[in-house]
């Protein structure tokens, strides 16, 4: 049994309805070959027939005119629509590779903390040693550094027990670093103090001490016959009356302060 392949086109559709209509027309005109029928008769079944071809044509064109609009309207919505997927894989791929980004960031900061974590315990394991070094320094500086402000308000932050205090790391850090560079700066010029010295009897005498850094000191009173060296000792200054040596003491001091020519002075100095 052959069967009849049906085509959608609108070609075939017409031919179809053309077909039909040439059938239609030729029925009308060799139907009932046996009866007569009159003129007017057939004239009026011709003018049906033509009229329904007329009809079938014009609904065809109708749905010809009608698929080639949606045809159209179809491929600008295939056109946007695959814009708008472009669009997306575009958008996608850019957030692909700001997550990538954002993960290579994350594992440069996780190796980041976990070195700087490393450096902190090692800091706080050395931080203790340090302050307590410092705090015994503070014990062999001269009085005009002890009496410093900013010195003395650094050696008031360090920390009474080092394992109990609640300082900061990088507080604890800056008192420490704070008194050594403090020290190291007084101990790197010649200063000139004025104070009072108990002498060995008992009398207590104003002088001019002259400090050599953090390492030596001579003293005389304003008269010039009294005099003395002062060496730093685990509470303190030592002083040591060297009443011979004031005349010296007190040149030296003069050309410090500016008040005579520099010269070649010869201060008792004792090296243990």
């Amino acid at each position: 049994m052959n069967r009849i392949r049906q085509n959608h086109t609108p070609r075939a559709l017409g031919a179809l309805v053309l077909a039909g209509a040439t059938a239609l027309l030729a029925s009308s005109l060799v139907a009932q070959p046996q009866v007569q029928e009159p003129q007017d008769s057939k004239v009026e079944l011709t003018r049906a027939a033509m009229e329904k071809y007329v009809t079938l044509r014009g609904a065809i064109g109708k749905e010809k005119a009608r698929l080639a609009e949606d045809k159209e309207f179809l491929a600008d919505q295939i056109a946007i629509l695959t814009e708008q997927v472009a669009m997306e894989r575009a958008a996608v791929d850019a957030l692909k590779g700001e997550i990538d980004d954002t993960s290579a960031r994350t594992s440069e900061l996780e190796a980041e903390e976990g070195e700087l974590k490393a450096a902190t315990a090692s800091l706080e394991a050395v931080i203790g040693d340090l302050e307590e070094r410092a705090a015994g320094l503070v014990t062999l500086m001269p009085a005009p550094l002890r009496e410093n402000d900013v010195f003395s308000a650094l050696v008031s932050g360090l920390p009474k027990d080092p394992a109990e205090t609640k300082l900061s790391l990088s507080s604890r850090f800056v008192n420490v670093t704070g008194i050594l560079d403090a020290a190291d700066k007084f101990n790197a010029d010649v200063h000139v103090a004025n104070e009072n010295r108990e002498l060995g009897n008992g009398e207590s005498v104003n002088v001019d001490v002259l400090y050599l850094g953090v390492s030596a000191a001579f003293y005389v009173n304003q008269d010039g016959t009294i005099g003395g060296t002062g060496r730093p000792g685990p509470e303190g200054y030592v002083w040591r009356q060297d009443d011979a040596a004031a005349p010296a003491i007190q040149a030296a001091i003069a050309m410090k302060e500016g008040d005579t020519a520099a010269a070649f002075v010869q201060l008792p100095v004792k090296v243990d």
